[in-house]
C-alpha cells in the first residue's frame, strides 16, 4: 500500500504541473499538445520507489498513465486545470487541488507548481531563485523555494531536459524522459 501511496504521490505530482499556465519560449510553449515518455523514481526516508510513466498533454487537458515494473500498480491520471482525477483499478479519487489531494494522502507538500516550469528547464516565476549555475543558455543547477533541481542530461533535438532530479532533504525525485513528442 505504501508503494502505491508513492506512486500515487509522483503521478498527482506530474499531474498537477500540467495544470498550470505556460510561460517561456520553451518547444512545449507553442500549442501545448506534447508527450513524453519517461521513468521516475521517489526516495523517502523510508524507501525508494520507481516506475514509468507516459504524460499526454493537450492544451489544458492532460492524461497520465504511471506504472510499475511490468505493469505492477497502473494509475491513471485525467484532468484539467479545475479537476484531477486518480484511478487504479476500480478506485477513483477526485480534487479540486493536487496539492491538497497528495497532503490528504501522503501528509506532506511538493512544489507543485514550480514542477511544469522545472521539467521543462525554465526557473519557476512562482518563487524567488536562491541560486543556480548555466550551462551556456541552459539551467544546470537550480535552487529554488528551498529545493534543489538538478539537470543531468538534455535531449538535444527539443532543447529540452531528459534527466532531472528535484531534491530538498531526505526526499528525493528522479525523471528520466525517454521520449519527448510534440504536436
Amino acid at each position: 500500500m505504501r508503494r502505491f501511496l508513492c506512486l500515487l504521490c509522483l503521478a498527482g505530482l506530474l499531474s498537477a504541473c500540467s495544470s498550470l499556465p505556460q510561460s517561456g519560449n520553451t518547444a512545449q510553449d507553442s500549442g501545448q499538445h506534447w508527450r513524453l515518455e519517461g521513468k521516475l523514481g521517489i526516495t523517502t526516508p523510508k524507501e525508494s520507489v520507481s516506475g514509468f510513466v507516459s504524460w499526454k498533454q493537450n492544451d489544458g487537458q492532460y492524461l497520465i498513465n504511471v506504472s510499475g515494473p511490468l505493469g505492477s500498480g497502473a494509475i491513471e491520471i485525467e484532468g484539467t486545470p479545475l479537476m484531477i482525477t486518480l484511478r487504479q483499478g476500480n478506485r477513483e479519487i477526485s480534487s479540486e487541488s493536487p496539492e491538497a489531494l497528495i497532503y490528504d494522502q501522503l501528509g506532506w507538500f511538493f512544489p507543485v507548481r514550480h514542477l511544469q516550469y522545472w521539467v521543462q528547464g525554465q526557473v519557476s516565476p512562482y518563487a524567488a531563485i536562491d541560486k543556480q549555475t548555466l550551462n551556456g543558455q541552459r539551467l544546470e543547477h537550480l535552487w529554488q523555494d528551498n529545493w534543489e533541481v538538478e539537470y543531468f542530461r538534455w535531449d538535444e533535438y527539443h532543447q529540452l531536459p531528459s534527466k532531472i532530479r528535484i531534491s530538498q532533504g531526505d526526499w528525493r525525485f528522479m525523471l528520466v524522459i525517454k521520449q519527448w513528442n510534440q504536436g
